[in-house]
């Protein structure tokens, strides 16, 4: 787990939990703490979070579950994600649910987008060209 929090007063923290691809514990920042630069790799020299000191530079890390499986991986410019990171809001951890969530579904009918099968089916026999033309939107332009 990583994660950067915005303070009201303009500061930025973060926490930590940063496991290996044998789903070891390598390090705990023990809760908040004021971003600071920090290098942490595994026992075999993988890199699994470096924030470096200059405030322009780029965050990198590879994220591992406690089960070992690389859940996301950034160089700073690209992000990679993995189908095992599940993505949660504060509000979603202490049990309260999203406001989108609480709000009722309702069903709204999407008219049917021809597809290449219904244009082939138009196709067939005579005067296909003219359905053809005829179905397609047509432009409108003022003189």
């Amino acid at each position: 787990m990583l994660q950067f929090s915005w303070k009201d007063d303009g500061s930025i923290e973060m926490s930590f939990h940063i496991y290996d691809a044998l789903g070891q514990l390598v390090a705990d920042s023990g809760g908040d703490a004021p971003v600071a630069a920090v290098l942490i790799s595994a026992e075999d020299g993988e890199v699994l979070l470096d924030i470096p000191a200059e405030p322009t530079s780029h965050i990198q890390y590879r994220l591992y579950s406690q089960a070992g499986r690389l859940l996301t991986t950034s160089d700073g410019v690209r992000t990679q994600i993995y189908s095992f990171l599940k993505m949660e809001t504060k509000s979603a951890k202490y049990g309260v649910e999203p406001p989108d969530r609480r709000r009722k579904a309702v069903p709204v009918a999407i008219p049917a987008t021809p597809t290449h099968e219904d244009i082939r089916d138009e196709t067939k026999g005579a005067g296909a060209e003219g359905a053809i033309l005829e179905s397609l939107p047509q432009p409108s332009i003022p003189l």
